[in-house]
């Protein structure tokens, strides 16, 4: 087992555990958009078994490799890759959407209007319980200092290969 950090705040072991151990979460299933390479996924699956690992938090309850977990238990895995992220999905809810977002905004078939809207669901999820937790004093929120400085904006915007206005005006 291999530990990583992740943002220097997440940690994680790469570990394989057997496929009955893995819990589902519904919320998380449900958020992201059904995987449209499923074919190609199995295909691969079943020729060169798995190559990425599923993603879990500390409990194993599943946060990412939904459609993943269906076809390797379609396909009767006994045992899983998983990297196991070290905190509670139950207690911490915004980092398994950070763990989603950072996982699904890169890799997945999406459009980018499927992109757009998951984004945007979970930056509310996100915003939601970190509003909450501030006002419970359990937290403060703390803003990127880096994060929608002009500069930063400008050097996005040349790096983007093609950028999308919703009807708000917002690019």
């Amino acid at each position: 087992q291999r530990m990583q950090e992740v943002n220097s705040a997440l940690s994680y072991t790469e570990e394989k555990v057997p496929i009955e151990q893995l819990k589902e979460d519904s919320e998380f299933k449900e958020l992201v958009p059904q995987n449209n390479s499923r074919e190609d996924l199995e295909k691969s699956l079943k020729e060169k078994s798995q190559i990425f690992p599923l993603i879990t938090d500390r409990n194993y309850v599943l946060i990412d490799g939904y459609t993943r977990l269906d076809i390797m238990r379609k396909l009767g895995f006994k045992e899983v890759k998983v990297l196991k992220y070290d905190f509670d999905s139950k207690q911490e809810r915004d980092k398994a959407y950070e763990l989603i977002w950072a996982f699904n905004g890169v890799r997945r078939q999406m459009d980018k209007n499927e992109k757009i809207a998951l984004y945007q669901k979970i930056a509310d999820r996100i915003a939601k319980i970190r509003a909450s937790k501030n006002k419970s004093g359990e937290s403060k929120l703390r803003a990127d200092p880096l994060a929608f400085q002009p500069k930063s904006v400008e050097k996005f915007k040349e790096e983007a290969e093609e950028l999308v206005t919703l009807e708000d005006g917002t690019v």
